[in-house]
């Protein structure tokens, strides 16, 4: 079975996102053994040093010998299908 570990800055806050990041990570269990964790985001400063602080905290919970990624809204684009074929 593929494991995948998530990593996300911070807690979800409102209602409808914790619902939707339910929903999909219901559907991600699926033939994955699934575990997710969540690193403090920075808190209050500047965009470039937030994301510094928060990109540190991300690196040093990744595990040794895991292969990750990034999800980012700059990044290349894919429709579920080819996600679900690009992580396999």
């Amino acid at each position: 079975m593929k494991k995948m570990h998530i990593l996300t800055v911070g807690k979800l806050r409102e209602a409808h996102w914790q619902a939707a990041a339910a929903l999909y990570l219901n559907r991600l269990k699926r033939g994955i053994a699934l575990t997710e964790q969540h690193v403090k985001d920075a808190g209050a400063g500047q965009p470039d040093e937030r994301s510094r602080h928060e990109g540190e905290r991300l690196l040093a919970a990744v595990a040794p010998g895991y292969y990750p990624i990034c999800l980012d809204e700059r990044g290349r684009q894919f429709t579920s299908l080819e996600f679900a074929v690009f992580l396999s």
